[in-house]
């Protein structure tokens, strides 16, 4: 669970819905398909992404990078 700014309580399912932008996390394809637009992933943790490219694309990813 996260805190916003607003001190509102969000689960990472909610609290990254209608954003352009989601930083690290445990992703799944719902996920990616709810962001805004064309979404851009940087899956940037080692040894294990958070998501792999592969997923990322089939999700709606125009851009994957990985670190």
């Amino acid at each position: 669970m996260y805190v916003s700014l607003r001190k509102e309580a969000l689960y990472i399912h909610k609290a990254h819905e209608g954003k352009r932008e989601m930083i690290a996390g445990a992703w799944i394809a719902e996920m990616i398909r709810s962001l805004n637009g064309r979404p851009m992933i940087f899956a940037m943790a080692n040894p294990v992404l958070e998501m792999m490219p592969k997923e990322a694309l089939q999700a709606g990813a125009v851009v994957v990078g990985t670190g």
